[in-house]
């Protein structure tokens, strides 16, 4: 093994063993998920502690009641493992269709009274929160095209290449992961100015690179048009950001973000790999 291989292989073994010692019942489910050895019984028990009355999911530690936010992160964690189909996608799916607002987008805390109700928040929030339930909604493929139209016609009409520019890792992926599954017919426009702000973002230092990754693992692309760097320029980029206790994110922040952090990194390094080729992460 040359030395980069070495290298490579110690931050993965590092960043392991941040996550087994430090991180909670789901997110060790989710390490062994990606090593070959998913515990398909844990993380059904996890999803079905987190099943609302009524349908939708609860957000981890947010009470009761169904959210957009809580159903989305059960679709993105069934995204994770590659689970395409079953009972938990699409009852999240439906409960997401009912929440779904007047004008097509998703809003953190719609009103009550119809299953369209109008929006509370902010255009930001409700743009960013929308880019990621249609992102997954198109690419589970547990959206119905109606909801995916209404969704992908709310966020054509107020795509602008400032509102990229200008919103960071969180705005590119709202319109470049939707864009990326077929989800906006403004998509060829919208890609190049998100690759163009990725690539502006990682050269000039004001994006981290687990951030750029990321946003190319949420697209399932290894780079994005307009972007002169790729995932593999990433990896390389990947060790500087590591803390000496093997997490990733900054040291200050509590433990589940630097949790999710460093699980990133290590799903960003099991999908694209050194070289162009999957990584395994050893047990």
């Amino acid at each position: 093994m040359n030395a980069p291989a070495r290298e490579g292989a110690a931050l993965v073994e590092r960043a392991a063993a941040f996550v087994a010692g430090n991180g909670d019942a789901l997110a060790r489910a989710r390490l062994a998920a990606l090593r070959g050895e998913a515990d398909a019984a844990s993380i059904d028990s996890h999803l079905e502690s987190r099943r609302a009355p009524g349908g939708g999911f609860t957000s981890v530690g947010g009470g009761s009641g169904a959210s957009v936010e809580g159903s989305l992160a059960v679709l993105e964690l069934l995204d994770e493992l590659a689970v395409r189909s079953g009972t938990f996608a699409s009852d999240a799916a439906a409960w997401l269709a009912r929440a779904q607002c007047d004008d097509g987008s998703f809003d953190p805390a719609p009103r009550e009274g119809g299953p369209a109700g109008g929006a509370t928040r902010s255009d930001d929030e409700r743009i960013l929160l929308t880019g990621r339930v249609l992102a997954e909604l198109a690419r589970l493929r547990v959206g119905s095209p109606r909801v995916i139209a209404r969704a992908g016609a709310f966020l054509d009409a107020v795509f602008s290449p400032e509102r990229v520019e200008t919103g960071g890792p969180a705005a590119v992926v709202a319109f470049a992961a939707p864009a990326t599954h077929g989800a906006l017919e403004r998509a060829d426009e919208a890609l190049q100015w998100c690759g163009r702000t990725l690539e502006k973002g990682v050269r000039s230092g004001a994006w981290r690179t687990i951030d750029a990754l990321g946003t190319l693992l949420v697209c399932d692309a290894r780079t994005l048009p307009g972007a002169r760097v790729d995932a593999s320029t990433l990896l390389a980029l990947l060790a500087v950001e590591q803390a000496p206790d093997g997490g990733f994110g900054d040291p200050r922040d509590p433990a589940p973000v630097r949790i999710e952090a460093t699980l990133l990194a290590l799903r960003s390094i099991r999908r694209f790999g050194r070289g162009g080729a999957a990584t395994k992460i050893p047990g």
